[in-house]
């Protein structure tokens, strides 16, 4: 498909902002390995701002000198319209252009939810009765994609009163490395507090795991282990995570 079709198949000017910038990467390479290492690139500037680690600059470095300086400052405005995308309300940013780009025929067919349906589920997932006040609350999203279920769930929470970047621990993992780094950086831009695990969910293997900047500047894993010790203390029964994602009933048959 031409880049024009493909930039016609997206509606949202933000998107179609992202993926004409995305095409423009495109000339001297493969679509797919472009938005791949651009993804990979932004999310280890986001986990390196806090970390500084070595081995994530190597990995970022790898994929930087494969583009020249025009490319590399196009990719640096593709971050920049993510970041003023989200500040506008919560929604599936990287989704949106992963399915509207055509980005999903390319890697083996793989689709996302809409976000008007990760929505709903979240509403139904989460109410106040199953919220238990005064501690940290745990959700759980056993095959994230792009993050559009737990960025559904936070705007959930935020319409309950609870404040997603301290008060709530978002786990979020997928198998696909791509999913996994389109996801870190939408919570991480949304502020949203949770690890993001690259890993099977059925076997529970974990390749590394990124906890999100609102994570770590809001102490959530210390807090979270000082609440858990607390309920092991007082013989309570641990609280049990709140488990978002149209395939749940697939997950807990399984481990049932």
């Amino acid at each position: 498909m031409s880049s024009r079709n493909i930039v016609r198949n997206v509606h949202d000017s933000d998107t179609k902002e992202f993926v004409r910038a995305l095409e423009s990467l495109s000339r001297t390479r493969h679509r797919w390995d472009a938005f791949r290492d651009w993804t990979e690139m932004a999310a280890c500037t986001f986990y390196n701002n806090l970390f500084h680690d070595p081995k994530i600059e190597v990995e970022y470095l790898a994929c930087a000198n494969r583009y020249n300086s025009d490319e590399l400052r196009t990719m640096g405005e593709m971050l920049g319209m993510v970041i003023s995308a989200l500040s506008a309300g919560p929604r599936d940013f990287m989704g949106e252009v992963f399915s509207g780009s055509l980005l999903m025929n390319e890697h083996h067919g793989q689709f996302f939810t809409p976000y008007t349906l990760s929505l709903m589920i979240a509403k139904m997932a989460i109410t106040e009765d199953n919220l238990p006040r005064g501690k940290i609350i745990t959700i759980s999203e056993p095959s994230c994609g792009a993050g559009g279920m737990v960025i559904a769930a936070a705007e959930v929470m935020a319409e309950l009163g609870i404040n997603y970047a301290a008060d709530v621990y978002f786990e979020a993992r997928d198998l696909d490395p791509i999913c996994v780094h389109m996801a870190y950086i939408q919570m991480t831009a949304l502020g949203i507090a949770g690890e993001v695990i690259c890993g099977n969910t059925l076997t529970l293997e974990t390749s590394w795991k990124w906890p999100t900047a609102a994570y770590m500047l809001n102490l959530v894993g210390p807090r979270l282990a000082a609440q858990r010790q607390r309920e092991t203390e007082e013989g309570a029964a641990p609280q049990k995570p709140i488990k978002i994602g149209p395939q749940i009933g697939l997950f807990e048959e399984v481990s049932a």
